[in-house]
């Protein structure tokens, strides 16, 4: 009933607290927000900087069809009866009116830009900063079920849709709604007829223009869909590399990435098919519709028709006029449907985020904790995780605490002991009974207030990426220098930090990264001390030490202990001896509890633990240990002296080409299209040149019939113009897709295979590794293929259209071709501002200390260091927002700079042609085919800015990677070269010596040890003294400085290192886990187990205990890094991954510190029955006990060697570290 009861409740509240964002594989329809809604924030500037915006934009929006009506007044002006002298005349003046215009449009739309961007810039600022500000503060049991650093990606993608929409897609959206409007009024004004003969054709374009869109905007938001999946495997394998490499995983791993690449690879190829059927389309109409309307056009210059609302006749000039204003509207459906749908996704990622953001934050009650004396007493609790609500964690647990008594909780692992002090900081709310703290009932108390008063060290210390000094802070914000020393030597790691050449400045790297586990600790621990908390929490807070770290760390715990409340989690329970009561949990119930004494003379539960760990603490100093380990901070290393030199964007772009060669079949094909799309627009001004003049100055008596005469040559001209370009365009993408699929394949297969050392530099860490592979792999393509094609479009069309042009106006048809590039850039600057964006900044800084935060939320959420993190996330998102402000006008300088060039080409034409014909006797004829041809040429620009890709973006996308590519490493990982020998397992030290590339400090100083095979060695020693190290050279993931390592007597160098690795079976302290089912992370090293040898790997490393509970079994899902298993599940999981290889060599570095006593044992029972060598390394000196040789390092050097009882017998520095 009591499950019935949880599962009911967890289901309200999973109901409730539904979340649109993470369910998109749902049918139903998005909620869209009202418009209103993206200007929630705008303050009276921003309406001021809207209205001012507005204004441009409607100024902005007229031009485009006044430029249609003057080269209709151009046309009208070609009378034949008139003289040359009126004909220049006339033409001078329109040609400064063009002028004056362009520069109108070049300044009204840089306010335009300029106003919309601050006022997008401003929405997003705030709506980043509450919705971070709502999820930071969320409780931790709201990302139980959903993906803490998947929301706070979540945040740079929602907000970006809402800056680009209400700003920049706001001003484009009615910039083409106004233009549309505009074109439509001039045209029924010129000529009523032809306006509704034109609007025939509106559905075709309103089709071709919907095919774009889905083929451009929405297929960007589709690959990005679709790439997620593999982007996930990439990173995971990025941030676990040396798992990988232990494994020999890097082809299978890779080989599943490009396996998960395949629906993008299929996906871009269609999408780019559709893209030039879209655009196609959208010129065949056009030229078919021209021959249509100048024909009918024809017909009513010859009947003499009048407009039928002005009632004014009509001239050849309007009839251009129409086609032109047509023309500009069909282009501005093209802008505004994008410019619609960034809105529209723009309002539903508003309706998505605005209710998190304005669900109120639950501080629980109204007391406030600041006086209370720390009395705890939990009352017939009961608890389950919201993500397993069927099973109780506890269950009527009971304990009560007094005021400044510690209490120690013991137990097996996943007996709930964690849960508890999650209960105590109110991260959970319990599902049944009461805790009261002094008396009165948790929930009455402020969350905050209560947080204040209690200081947390959990099992795994987690910092963030400040220096240590704004680490130690997070406990108490404005300590003082002297308290932060203080509290520095209270936990023991002063002499560390004061040892570093930026001492308390030293940054400490992502999750602490820099640091060792014992460093990490001793900071976390000196973060809650500076606390001064009412309440001590110690979450298994010294695991991470050697015994002889532990013990110095632990009498500063005893000290701080009285007068505070301690409740402590403990493995080891040599660290709970001093606590008033011990806790001994079982399956959520107490089982025992009383003093260490007390519980020793029962003789039960706690005294079998106690007699199995068999070990006690002598009381020792650090010495200049902590100095030596501060040496072993990581230096920054800069790219690597073998990696890609920046090279010229030339060179670069030769490189790339020489790589995509390879797909020359798909680039042949899209040569010849281009050029065959090249020429066809320069041939179709040709033939509207033709149309004009007969319009204009026919001499045969019938003009219809003339026009008519060219319409099968447009018809033709529309055929191929709709296989050009769908040819160009579609293999033009194929050849990217395949570049980019090929890529990213060989870029994460080349990572994997690399060295630590590649590893080891802040330059490439796997965030950066991650990002060259999903964005610089697909940007760098822009500097191959589509390069090429548009390159050879663009010489296509100036080639045709000059070679006929020349035939007329030599000195015309090359004025108007040195203003191609003019247009040309402003196609390519103000076309990809609009595509892109008119200011692209990237928000790296505030995204990652977005993701510092939430990738820490218990650790800020018990400091409430809610709010510094709020602030550094501000901070780091207004320094990109006022650099997004400072690029709105350049881009707005673009923006109406694309305008001007256009009226600036037909006002110099026009007046130079005009030039000509009255002081050269050019005709109207040749000054009219010399134009147009060369002009419509143009229209292929106006593809190149559609197709050319973001050049600048691909120059620096292959500076990236290649440099990254181009690394060689010192041990190649994929060479099939070297020694393959089975091994025996024997393995022998000899004067190794090491220091890691990126440190200063000698690790190893002449290490010599000798294994035999079968046998087991232990190794101990400090935090910092090497042990880990053996391991990593062991497996050649570093190479010794000097020395040598025998295995079977050989050089370990002279081995092939896939096979050595096949030999060697490794499990880490904290064994990684990949997102998949159990099977896959278990069959992780040996894919070709069988399921009767993994089920025998979990029974020996007790797996099997709780698999066998779940229902799915093997196929369980593990969740994102394990995070679905609990430490020494995890662990158990790791050794049976390392058993399934079956290794000769099984390498245990703190492979069972998650596990309790009783099951440590038993793992231990059953790899002692293998006839493999072991080398166990561990801080618990009873995980060693066993071991055929035991040495202790110090500072890299062997103290001693020996048994255990030898050296117990030696009463040196092993055996003050452990008696019996």
């Amino acid at each position: 009933m009591d499950k019935l009861n949880l599962n009911l409740k967890w289901i309200y509240k999973n109901m409730r607290e539904s979340d649109p964002l993470l369910k998109s594989g749902e049918k139903k329809q998005p909620d869209i927000a009202p418009l209103s809604m993206m200007f929630r924030y705008a303050t009276n500037t921003d309406y001021v900087l809207m209205v001012i915006g507005l204004l441009g934009t409607l100024c902005h929006a007229v031009l485009p069809g006044f430029l249609a009506l003057q080269i209709g007044l151009i046309f009208n002006t070609m009378d034949p009866t008139s003289d040359v002298d009126t004909f220049y005349d006339a033409e001078v003046s329109i040609a400064k009116l063009l002028f004056g215009l362009g520069f109108t449009a070049l300044f009204i739309g840089m306010i335009a830009v300029t106003c919309y961007i601050r006022v997008g810039t401003d929405q997003s600022l705030n709506f980043r900063l509450n919705y971070f500000k709502a999820l930071v503060n969320k409780s931790l049991s709201y990302y139980d079920k959903k993906n803490a650093v998947q929301m706070a990606a979540s945040i740079d993608m929602e907000c970006a849709a809402i800056e680009s929409a209400s700003g920049e897609k706001v001003m484009i959206l009615i910039d083409a709604i106004c233009m549309f409007i505009n074109s439509w009024v001039i045209a029924f004004f010129v000529s009523t007829q032809l306006a509704l003969l034109a609007l025939l054709q509106l559905p075709i374009q309103l089709y071709a223009g919907k095919i774009i869109e889905g083929s451009g905007i929405k297929a960007i938001a589709r690959l990005q869909a679709a790439y997620k999946e593999a982007g996930g495997i990439s990173e995971e394998a990025l941030y676990e590399v040396k798992t990988v490499a232990a494994n020999n995983a890097q082809e299978r791993v890779a080989r599943l990435y490009q396996e998960k690449l395949k629906p993008t690879l299929k996906m871009q190829t269609k999408d780019g098919f559709m893209f030039g059927v879209g655009w196609s389309v959208y010129y065949a109409t056009l030229f078919i519709f021209q021959g249509v309307l100048f024909w009918v056009g024809a017909y009513l210059l010859e009947y003499d028709q009048d407009n039928w609302i002005t009632g004014e006749p009509i001239s050849p000039g309007f009839v251009v006029t129409v086609f032109f204003a047509v023309g500009v509207s069909s282009h501005q459906l093209g802008n505004a449907l994008p410019a619609f749908q960034y809105i529209t996704r723009a309002r539903i990622s508003i309706a998505s985020i605005v209710p998190i953001i304005d669900e109120p934050v639950d501080e629980g009650g109204n007391m406030d904790a600041t006086g209370i004396k720390g009395g705890i007493e939990f009352q017939d609790v009961d608890f389950a995780y919201p993500t397993n609500p069927a099973v109780l964690v506890l269950k009527k647990f009971n304990l009560k605490i007094n005021p400044g008594q510690s209490v120690a909780i013991v137990g097996e692992t996943g007996a709930g002991k964690s849960t508890i002090i999650n209960l105590v900081q109110q991260f959970y709310k319990s599902c049944g009974g009461r805790i009261l703290i002094d008396k009165t009932d948790i929930a009455s108390y402020n969350i905050a207030s209560l947080r204040t008063q209690m200081g947390l060290v959990s099992q795994e210390p987690i910092l963030f990426n400040a220096t240590i000094k704004e680490n130690i802070l997070v406990g108490k914000p404005y300590a003082t220098d002297a308290q932060i020393i203080e509290a520095a030597k209270n936990a023991g790691i002063h002499e560390f930090i004061s040892s570093l050449p930026q001492q308390y400045y030293t940054l400490v790297g992502p999750k602490g990264s820099q640091l060792s586990g014992g460093q990490k600790q001793r900071i976390a621990l000196a973060r809650a001390i500076i606390r001064d908390p009412k309440v001590l929490l110690l979450d298994e807070a010294t695991s991470a030490l050697d015994v002889r770290t532990e013990a110095a760390i632990q009498e500063t715990i005893n000290k701080i202990m009285p007068g505070r409340t301690t409740i402590m989690v403990a493995q080891r329970l040599s660290t709970v001896k001093k606590c008033d009561v011990i806790c001994v949990l079982k399956e959520g119930k107490v089982q025992e509890l009383g003093s260490h004494a007390e519980l020793i003379q029962k003789d039960g539960i706690y005294a079998t633990l106690v007699k199995m760990q068999q070990s006690s603490e002598e009381k020792l100093g650090l010495g200049k240990l902590e100095a030596e380990e501060a040496k072993s901070i990581r230096a920054p290393v800069g790219p690597a002296a073998q990696a890609a030199q920046l090279a010229s964007a030339s060179s670069l772009m030769a490189r790339v080409f020489s790589m995509i060669i390879a797909y020359w079949q798909w680039l042949l094909l899209a040569f010849f299209a281009a050029i065959l799309a090249g020429a066809v627009f320069p041939v179709f001004g040709f033939i509207f040149a033709t149309n004009t003049i007969y319009l204009t100055q026919d001499e045969s008596g019938d003009m219809p019939g003339d026009v008519l005469q060219n319409l099968p040559w447009l018809v033709l001209e529309a055929f191929l113009v709709v296989l050009s370009l769908t040819l160009l365009t579609g293999s033009l993408t194929r050849s990217t897709a395949l570049f980019t699929y090929d890529m990213r394949f060989k870029g994460l297969r080349s990572f994997l295979y690399y060295d630590n050392s590649f590893f080891d530099s802040p330059a490439n860490n796997p965030a950066v590794l991650s990002t060259r592979l999903s964005a610089d792999c697909a940007r760098i393509n822009a500097i191959g293929g589509p390069v090429l094609g548009v390159q050879v479009l663009a010489i296509a069309a100036m080639v045709v259209a000059l070679g006929i042009a020349s035939q007329y106006s030599i000195s015309l048809a090359f004025l108007v071709a040195i203003c191609l590039p003019l247009i040309y850039i402003g196609q390519r600057k103000g076309r990809m501002a609009q595509i892109r964006g008119f200011a692209i900044v990237g928000h790296e800084k505030a995204t990652a200390a977005a993701s510092d935060a939430m990738m820490n939320l218990k650790t800020v959420h018990a400091y409430n260091y809610q709010n510094t993190c709020i602030k550094n996330y501000y901070q780091g998102a207004l320094s990109v927002a006022e650099e997004a402000k400072k690029q709105a006008v350049t881009s707005g300088f673009y923006f109406g700079y694309m305008i001007l060039v256009l009226y600036f080409t037909y006002g110099v034409s026009s007046w130079y042609g005009a030039y000509l014909v009255k002081e050269d006797g050019l005709s109207y004829e040749a000054m009219t085919l010399a134009f147009f041809t060369v002009m419509f040429a143009t229209w292929a620009n106006t593809m190149v800015g559609a197709l050319t890709p973001d050049i600048d973006g691909g120059i620096a996308a292959a500076r990236n990677l290649f440099r990254v590519i181009d690394y060689k490493p010192n041990i190649d990982a994929s060479s099939d070269k070297g020694v393959i020998h089975p091994l025996t397992g024997s393995v022998e030290f000899d004067n190794v010596k090491f220091k890691y590339p990126a440190r200063e400090v000698q690790v190893l100083k002449g290490l010599s040890f000798k294994l035999d095979p079968g046998r087991s060695l232990g190794i101990c020693g400090t935090t910092g003294s090497g042990k880990s190290t053996v391991t990593q050279l062991l497996l050649r993931f570093y190479d010794i400085t000097e020395g040598r390592i025998l295995l079977n007597g050989i050089d370990i160098k002279a081995f092939n290192l896939t096979h050595l690795r096949d030999e060697i079976g490794w499990v880490g302290q904290e064994p990684t886990l990949f997102s998949g089912s159990l099977r896959y992370n278990l069959k992780f090293g040996n894919p070709g187990a069988t399921d009767a040898e993994v089920l025998d790997a979990c029974s020996q490393s007790q797996a099997y205990e709780f698999i066998s509970k779940y229902e799915e079994g093997l196929e369980r899902d593990v969740g994102l890094r394990g995070q679905k298993l609990s430490g020494g599940q995890k662990q158990r999981i790791g050794i049976a991954r390392a058993l399934i290889k079956k290794p000769k060599i099984l390498i245990l570095d703190e492979a069972t510190s998650a596990l309790d006593t009783a099951t440590e044992r038993k793992v231990q029972e059953a790899i002692e029955g293998m006839n493999i060598t072991v080398i166990s390394i561990a801080h618990r000196l009873s995980t060693i006990k066993y071991c055929d040789q035991i040495i202790l390092l110090e500072l890299g050097d062997v103290v001693e060697r020996g048994t255990h009882d030898e050296l117990m017998q030696l009463q040196g520095a092993y055996a003050r570290l452990a008696s019996a």
